[in-house]
């Protein structure tokens, strides 16, 4: 799955405070209840449900939230560069700065694993890392979300 298929301009959210976990996920479903035209408590409820069976905090100070949504039919991603990096349980323990929250409808599993998996790849790749945690703006942050080395 091609990177620039999955994240979109208006979905970057570059510069975003969070003081804790809870409060990122707030901000995060708040966003996108816009957006989905949901109620963001019931988009928090979901991910708090996911984040209760382990941390979606991946490691190297990035982690991706996500949970099924029976009421939307197609992925829902935004990608956001934090100021402060905040405690997200992650495997490793270390602060998260780089967030990439992720909704899917629950029939679309195997679409789910292959985003995921290709949102995973794109985010460990370390000149990736370093272009978002220098994003100031929605541009440098979509940028960077889809930066691709030259092959």
């Amino acid at each position: 799955m091609k990177i620039d298929k999955l994240f979109r301009p208006e979905h970057m959210l570059a510069g975003l405070s969070a003081r804790t976990k809870r409060e990122l996920l707030t901000t995060l479903c708040t966003r996108a209840a816009e957006e989905l035209q949901l109620d963001p408590n019931m988009l928090l409820s979901r991910l708090l449900a996911r984040e209760a069976l382990g941390s979606t905090g991946t490691g190297g100070g990035i982690a991706m939230p996500h949970a099924s949504l029976t009421e939307i039919n197609a992925p829902f991603i935004l990608l956001a560069s934090l100021t402060q990096p905040v405690d997200f349980e992650a495997i490793d323990d270390l602060p998260v700065d780089i967030v990439c929250l992720f909704f899917n409808p629950p029939e679309k599993n195997t679409e789910k694993l292959t985003c995921l998996a290709a949102i995973s790849r794109q985010l460990r790749n370390p000149a990736v890392q370093q272009m978002i945690r220098k994003a100031r703006s929605q541009d440098e942050l979509y940028a960077a979300a889809i930066y691709r080395e030259a092959e």
